[in-house]
C-alpha cells in the first residue's frame, strides 16, 4: 500500500470518522507529511513530520510495508552528502545522475564542468545508467576513487588535504584553526586578530611560515614575481601589505591573498607556500 501526491485521490488515508487524514499535506514548494483534518473545507494541519525538513516533490512516494513501517522515497537524480557522521543535514557534496548518462561527484558550492572530481564516464548511456539502492543498504556505484583528497573542497577554506591511512585529513595552514572546534571538514580561520600592515612595520610586526609538498586549485594571484630563490619569495610577500600568502615554484612567486582553497598533499610538487 502506498500514498503519492501526484496520484488522484491518493494522497492520504481517512480515519474512520471522515474527519482526520494522513498523508501528504501541500505547503508551498512541494510536500510534507503529516495529520491534518479533511472533514472540513479549510483543511487545518495537526501534526507534521519532520517539519524543519525542507518539503518534498510531487513525485514523492510513501510506502507502508508488510512489517508496519512507513518509507518514503523520491525518484531524484542528485543525492547530498551529510553534513558529518552524526549530523545528517546536507553537507558539501552532491552525485549527479545526468541527463548524458554521466554519474558526476561535484562540491555543492559550486555545480560546473571544472568542479567535478570524479565521474562514470558513461555520457552518451542516457537514461540507462542508474544509480542503485542494493537490498543489503548499501549504495552502489560503478567505479569509485581511491584519492580520498579527491574531493574539491573537502577541507573548506585556508586547509589542505591529507591522505593518512586511506583517510582524508585536513590540516590548518599555521596560524590558523578550524572555524568549527573538532569539525576538520569546517575550514580554518586565524588563530589571530591581524594588526594594520605598511611598508615600514611589515617586517616586524609579522613572521612568515612554510608549507611544502601541497598544491592548491584555486590561484587568488595578484602579482607573480621572477624570484631566484624561497627566500626572496618570503621577503617578498614579508615586505608586501597586500600579501597574505604566497606560492614559491621554479622561480616563480605567485602572491596571494587569503582564502586559500582547494589544498591538497602532493609529494610529487616542489610547491612551497609562505603564509604571513
Amino acid at each position: 500500500t502506498s500514498l503519492s501526491p501526484a496520484t488522484l485521490n491518493n494522497s492520504y488515508w481517512l480515519s474512520p470518522s471522515g474527519i482526520y487524514a494522513f498523508g501528504f499535506y501541500p505547503r508551498p514548494g512541494g510536500y510534507s507529511i503529516g495529520i491534518f483534518m479533511a472533514g472540513i473545507p479549510q483543511k487545518t494541519l495537526v501534526w507534521m513530520a519532520r517539519r524543519d525538513d525542507p518539503p518534498v516533490p510531487s513525485y514523492s512516494t510513501l510506502h507502508f510495508t508488510a512489517d508496519g513501517g512507513l518509507i518514503l522515497q523520491s525518484t531524484l537524480d542528485t543525492l547530498h552528502s551529510a553534513a558529518s557522521d552524526v549530523d545528517p543535514s546536507t553537507g558539501i557534496f552532491r552525485i549527479r545522475m545526468q541527463l548524458d548518462g554521466n554519474l558526476v561527484m561535484y562540491p555543492n558550492a559550486v555545480v560546473a564542468v571544472g568542479n567535478a572530481y570524479w565521474a562514470t564516464s558513461t555520457v552518451g548511456a542516457g537514461d540507462t545508467v542508474t544509480l542503485n539502492l542494493a537490498g543489503d543498504g548499501l549504495l552502489y556505484l560503478m567505479n569509485g576513487t581511491a584519492d580520498k583528497c579527491a574531493p574539491t573542497g573537502l577541507c573548506g577554506f585556508n586547509a589542505f588535504c591529507i591522505n593518512f591511512d586511506q583517510v582524508a585529513r585536513c590540516q590548518c595552514l599555521p596560524g590558523f584553526d578550524f572555524v568549527q572546534s573538532g569539525n576538520d571538514k569546517s575550514g580554518c580561520q586565524r588563530s589571530f586578530t591581524p594588526e594594520s600592515c605598511t611598508a615600514i612595520n611589515a617586517p616586524a610586526s609579522y613572521n612568515i611560515s612554510v608549507v611544502y609538498n601541497t598544491v592548491w586549485a584555486d590561484d587568488n594571484s595578484y602579482s607573480v614575481v621572477a624570484v631566484p630563490s624561497e627566500s626572496d619569495c618570503r621577503t617578498e610577500c614579508l615586505q608586501d601589505c597586500n600579501c597574505e600568502a604566497a606560492f614559491y615554484e621554479a622561480g616563480s612567486c605567485s602572491k596571494q591573498r587569503l582564502p586559500l582553497r582547494y589544498g591538497r598533499r602532493n609529494l610529487g610538487s616542489s610547491n612551497a607556500v609562505f603564509v604571513k
